[in-house]
């Protein structure tokens, strides 16, 4: 069961297999050899990591070797599907993740996208919003919906994380409060 606290590992868009990210992103070529090392520098098989969506793209194929590779990672690995998560539930679960929905704990949204008016969120009250899907781009009003003024919203997209994944406590200067 996951357990939202300031130990939890964060990470989003990683997209494994999407070539043309490269050009999209400005990520470096060996983009993916980074993440993965740095996934398995930063987590213990103990630790749980909520992934934000979009984990893998490409041919069918290359989804099931990526798949392959990420079940080797270490951590209890959480999913929010993203947009480009369009391939069957079970290869999710084959490489490790456990599906659950956009959801509040703590006064926090996880969300794939970030919440506004076109794009609501999960239920309940919530001043903070962590989310992917943005990438290194800015809010789009067009594409994304218009931000909410009173939502404060995090970025985890690895673009913003160097390709790495954060822990929540250290999102919010002093952790996010007791943990459960």
């Amino acid at each position: 069961m996951l357990k939202v606290r300031n130990s939890l590992w964060l990470i989003s868009d990683t997209h494994f297999g999407h070539h043309n990210i490269i050009a999209f992103q400005q990520r470096p070529a060996n983009h993916e050899l980074i993440m993965l090392s740095e996934w398995i520098f930063r987590i213990r098989d103990d630790d749980q990591v909520l992934h934000l969506g979009d984990v893998f793209l490409g041919s069918k194929g290359n989804a099931a070797r990526w798949s392959a590779v990420i079940s080797r990672l270490p951590g209890k690995k959480y999913l929010i599907m993203g947009n480009h998560d369009k391939r069957k539930p079970s290869l999710y679960e084959r490489a490790g993740f456990t599906i659950v929905p956009e959801f509040v704990s703590h006064g926090i949204a996880f969300t794939h996208r970030p919440v506004s008016e076109g794009f609501p969120g999960p239920a309940g009250d919530f001043h903070t919003n962590i989310h992917g899907h943005t990438h290194s781009n800015t809010f789009h009003p067009d594409h994304d919906g218009v931000p909410d003024p009173n939502i404060t919203y995090i970025n985890v997209c690895v673009e913003h994380t160097e390709l790495a994944p954060v822990q929540l406590g250290s999102l919010f200067k002093g952790g996010i409060g007791k943990s459960t």
